[in-house]
C-alpha cells in the first residue's frame, strides 16, 4: 500500500461498496467543456455532480474534458481524456441528497479510482485501485474530493475486502 498526499494506492484492487442513488440514472449522462489555462467547471445537476478546475491546473493548450455519469444506481463517473494529469488538484463535489448515505452520519466515505471493467453494478461494488479521502460537509449534505488525474471514480461507503 502506498500513501501520497491525496490518496492511498493499494497493491491489489480492493472491493469497495459503492454509494447508491435513491433513483437510478436511466442512461449515461455526458457533459463536455473546453477549458483554457483560466480553468472552469462542469456540472451534471441531475446526478448531483460538480467539478471545479482551478486556474493553471491545465497547461497552455485548450483541452476538452468530458464527464460521464454512469447509468444505474451507483455513484460512478468516468472522466476524459483518460490519463490526463493536472498541475494542481481539481475538486469534485457530489451531493449526498437522494442517496443511501447521510452526510451527518459517521460513515467511512471515500473516493475510489477504478479502471474499465472494475465496476460491478449488479453487486454494487467496484474494484478500487486507489482510495481518496473526501471532505464531508454535513450542513450542505455533500462531499468534496481532490482529483489529480482522469479515469473512473466512485463514491465508496466502505471497503469489503483487500483483493479480487
Amino acid at each position: 500500500m502506498i500513501m501520497d498526499l491525496y490518496g492511498e494506492s493499494v497493491t491489489e484492487p480492493a472491493v469497495a461498496s459503492v454509494v447508491e442513488r435513491a433513483v437510478p440514472l436511466p442512461h449515461d449522462i455526458v457533459r463536455s467543456v473546453t477549458l483554457h489555462q483560466t480553468g472552469g467547471e462542469i456540472a451534471i445537476p441531475e446526478a448531483g455532480f460538480h467539478l471545479r478546475i482551478p486556474r493553471a491546473a491545465i497547461g497552455n493548450q485548450p483541452i476538452t474534458i468530458t464527464v460521464r455519469a454512469l447509468k444505474g444506481s451507483r455513484i460512478a463517473y468516468v472522466f476524459g481524456p483518460h490519463g490526463i494529469l493536472f498541475r494542481s488538484p481539481i475538486e469534485m463535489t457530489q451531493s449526498l441528497e437522494h442517496t443511501n448515505m447521510d452526510a451527518a452520519q459517521d460513515a467511512p466515505l471515500e473516493g475510489g479510482y477504478f479502471l474499465d471493467g472494475d465496476l460491478d453494478p449488479a453487486a454494487g461494488t467496484a474494484y478500487v485501485r486507489e482510495f481518496i479521502p473526501v471532505a464531508v460537509r454535513a450542513e450542505a449534505s455533500r462531499i468534496h474530493m481532490p482529483i489529480t488525474h482522469f479515469s473512473g471514480y466512485v463514491l465508496s461507503s466502505g471497503r469489503l475486502s483487500s483483493s479480487r
